[in-house]
């Protein structure tokens, strides 16, 4: 099956991420901007870069490509990777685009009045350098789509790193039984899109354990 869908609907992540902030503030959530040392689960302790001290009953790791590494220092591996891509984003110059093309890339014209051509895809490689060689293999990867694309120019190259699992299934568990630290990774691109189903998942764990 399929859909046709006249025009594009996408989510703007940034607003997203920012209304999701607000609202655990409003149910008195407290933010913290630092960053994790050490995780001590036998005293059920954080060490923070700051070397501010916390006291946790339950712990959520969810920290996207790093989640690993994370992990990794109270002795979990989760079965997960970095996996960088690189997106570019066309000047129409004048072309009009009202469908989301995917294929061997996904091209759709954003409300940023640009045509995104997404996205390159390399498994374990961690860093947010941009390439000629991403830019080709997209440009040649849209241009057998849509021909025209090739007369377009580059007005921005970008590149990230998503958390991705063998599978594309994202990672929902208790990292060590009865400890109280939880894991909520994966779900590579779709992740966002996956985001309230994983936190309901991680929340009826939580619950469930209490």
């Amino acid at each position: 099956g399929g859909a046709l869908i006249s025009g594009t609907l996408f989510l703007n992540s940034g607003l997203f991420v920012s209304c999701l902030k607000r609202s655990i503030e409003i149910k008195g959530a407290k933010i913290l901007n630092d960053l994790v040392k050490k995780i001590d689960t036998d005293k059920k302790k954080i060490k923070l870069k700051s070397e501010k001290i916390m006291n946790y009953d339950n712990l959520i790791i969810s920290a996207g490509p790093w989640t690993k590494e994370l992990a990794s220092g109270i002795g979990v591996d989760i079965d997960m990777y970095p996996a960088k891509g690189e997106i570019i984003k066309l000047d129409p110059d004048g072309f009009n685009l009202d469908y989301h093309i995917h294929g061997s890339c996904s091209i759709v014209k954003k409300s940023d009045g640009l045509i995104w051509v997404a996205a390159t895809y390399e498994e374990d490689k961690f860093d947010l350098d941009i390439t000629n060689k991403s830019k080709n293999e997209l440009l040649n990867n849209a241009t057998s789509m849509i021909p025209c694309i090739k007369d377009l120019q580059v007005a921005e190259q970008t590149a990230c790193v998503r958390p991705a699992t063998k599978d594309g299934m994202p990672i929902v568990k208790e990292a060590i039984k009865s400890s109280g630290v939880f894991v909520a990774t994966g779900g590579g691109g779709w992740g966002v899109m996956q985001s309230f189903f994983i936190g309901e998942t991680v929340k009826n764990m939580v619950t469930i354990r209490e």
